[in-house]
C-alpha cells in the first residue's frame, strides 16, 4: 500500500473509518550488478574494477550494515512499513524464517568490514579507495514513477556516503531501467520491488531466486549458476518443489 494514500485518507473529511490490516506481502529490494559476463564483442558488461567490489561478500555485508532500514520505514513510509532482512517478509507467517540474520544498522561494523576487505581512505580526501587505489563510488538506479523508491534510493545513497563512498541515486523511466537490468546490464546497482504472491507461496518467487530466472536481477538468465551459493539455492529450490507439504518444504526454504 502507498503511505501517501493512507495519509490523504486520514486527513480527509467525510467520516472515514480506516482499518490497519498490517503489512502487505510486497517488498522493495536493493541489489548490485553482479554480472561479470561479456557482450558479443567480448566487452565486460560491468567495469571489472566495480565487479571486484560488488562480488566481494564483505563489501556487500558492510553496506548492509550501513542501511538504516528503520529510518526508511519511518520516514519514507510514515511508519506504514517494516524493515526487511530477507526475501520473505515476516507477515508471511507460513514461510517466514525467524532465524533469518538481521544485520543491524552499525556504521562502525560496516567500516571495519570495508577495511578488512581493503577499502580505506588512503589519501585523506574523505573518499574510500580500494586496494589498488580506485575511488569507490557507484550509482543506484530506480524507477522515476515511484516516489517511495526514489526517496529510498536517496536515503541509501546518504547511508553509503557516511562510509566515505561516492554514491548517487538516479531515477529513470521504468522501461529504460528494465532494459538496463535485463538486457544491456550497463548499470551499477538497482532498487525495485515485488508485489508478493497470492497465495503467499515462495513458488511465486522462483523467477527471482533461481539463477536462470529473468528477474534474478543481479545476473539474470544464467546458463549455469555463476557462484556456488546460487547453485546451492537452485538445488534447494528444486528439492523443495518435489515435496508435498509445507512442513516438508519449509526447512529447505529456510
Amino acid at each position: 500500500r502507498r503511505a501517501g494514500y493512507i495519509r490523504s485518507v486520514k486527513g480527509a473529511a467525510g467520516g472515514y473509518t480506516l482499518y490497519d490490516l498490517g503489512p502487505e506481502f510486497g517488498s522493495n529490494y536493493f541489489w548490485f550488478n553482479l554480472n561479470t559476463g561479456k557482450d558479443a564483442q567480448g566487452k565486460p558488461y560491468l567495469d571489472p574494477v566495480k565487479a571486484a567490489w560488488f562480488t566481494n561478500p564483505r563489501f556487500r555485508q558492510a553496506l548492509s550494515h550501513a542501511i538504516d532500514r528503520v529510518s526508511i520505514a519511518r520516514n519514507v513510509y510514515y511508519g506504514q512499513a517494516e524493515p526487511l532482512y530477507g526475501p520473505i517478509p515476516a507477515v508471511n507467517k507460513a514461510w517466514y524464517d525467524a532465524g533469518t540474520p538481521k544485520p543491524d544498522y552499525n556504521l562502525d561494523k560496516a567500516r571495519r568490514l570495508l577495511a578488512d576487505a581493503g577499502f580505506k581512505d588512503r589519501n585523506g580526501d574523505g573518499i574510500v579507495e580500494d586496494a589498488t587505489g580506485h575511488k569507490v563510488g557507484f550509482t543506484i538506479l530506480t524507477n522515476s514513477s515511484n516516489n517511495e523508491r526514489k526517496a529510498t534510493a536517496a536515503m541509501l545513497a546518504e547511508d553509503f556516503k557516511s562510509l566515505g563512498l561516492d554514491v548517487t541515486s538516479s531515477a529513470i523511466d521504468f522501461q529504460a531501467l528494465v532494459q538496463k537490468v535485463t538486457e544491456t546490464f550497463d548499470y551499477d546497482a538497482g532498487l525495485l520491488g515485488g508485489t508478493g504472491g497470492v497465495p503467499p507461496d515462495p513458488v511465486t518467487m522462483l523467477n527471482s531466486l533461481r539463477s536462470d530466472g529473468r528477474q534474478h536481477f543481479w545476473w539474470p538468465r544464467q546458463k549455469t549458476p555463476a557462484t556456488r551459493w546460487e547453485a546451492s539455492i537452485d538445488s534447494l529450490l528444486d528439492a523443495q518443489m518435489k515435496l508435498p507439504t509445507v512442513a516438508q518444504r519449509k526447512p529447505l526454504m529456510d
